[in-house]
């Protein structure tokens, strides 16, 4: 059984602090660290008053939830504030999908309840690639996830690597070469597909007014899956809060057509 546990809640968008508040409390935890990656975050968290509870840290926003995350981590070290198990979370937990109760209870049941490995919201493109020589069949959401102080120490307690994804980005306005040649050829196709070619809600054609956000994106995108590939090159496990049983996704998307949210 899990002793104690701490919550890393990340924020950016002003709109989105309140529902990422309100979920953040339906987790139980000893601990909740609210990092702010923006000033108009940071303000708000300060004037609602958050309780004691709460620990409050001015991000630096250079890798978006990463580097959130892993401020969090190193204020909670330098304070020697340890825990048994760490939740992490960003504002979009409830902005891109709506959390049933099915998804709210089993997520309750596998932080309570799962004892190694790492625990979250698995995804796969049903065939395997690689990033920096790691082999992969898929990865976890990082909008929601939890781990043990024990696969933390695995991985040296680093969740932010911004430095190495940074290699595989390189920018500009050809989406021919705006990813590294290094970088994977099916992930290369996959992000190109997503980011310019209408995957994303927010895709369109690259152009110089874009080129920078794409590129917030795409290093986004390829931190989340470089912490899945992390973990299993620690040999760590990607614990599915669906048990990668397919009825289980499916009874989800039926009760969210049916709007039945822990939150509306």
């Amino acid at each position: 059984m899990i002793n104690t546990r701490c919550l890393i809640l990340v924020c950016f968008s002003h709109d989105l602090v309140r529902s990422a508040l309100a979920f953040a409390s339906l987790v139980p935890a000893d601990q909740f660290v609210f990092v702010a990656n923006s000033q108009e975050s940071f303000e708000l968290a300060t004037n609602l008053g958050l309780s004691d509870k709460w620990l409050l840290l001015k991000g630096s926003n250079s890798n978006c939830d990463f580097s959130g995350f892993q401020e969090g981590l190193d204020m909670l070290n330098n304070r020697n504030l340890r825990y048994s198990q760490y939740v992490f979370c960003n504002d979009t937990v409830l902005a891109h999908r709506r959390f049933t109760y099915l998804r709210y209870v089993l997520f309750r049941m596998s932080i309570k309840f799962c004892q190694s490995g790492v625990i979250g919201f698995y995804n796969s493109f049903g065939r395997s690639y690689a990033l920096s020589g790691i082999p992969a069949d898929g990865w976890l959401s990082t909008y929601l996830f939890c781990m043990n102080v024990e696969a933390l120490s695995f991985i040296h307690w680093r969740v932010d690597f911004g430095p190495i994804v940074d290699a595989y980005v390189v920018g500009g306005t050809d989406e021919k070469a705006f990813f590294s040649r290094e970088l994977d050829y099916f992930l290369r196709g996959h992000l190109c597909n997503w980011l310019f070619e209408g995957g994303w809600y927010k895709s369109e054609k690259l152009n110089s007014l874009n080129s920078d956000m794409f590129k917030v994106k795409a290093k986004a995108i390829l931190s989340e899956k470089f912490l899945s590939s992390k973990f299993i090159e620690s040999k760590i496990k990607l614990n599915d809060v669906f048990f990668r049983i397919s009825v289980l996704y499916f009874f989800d998307k039926l009760l969210s057509k049916s709007q039945f949210f822990v939150l509306n």
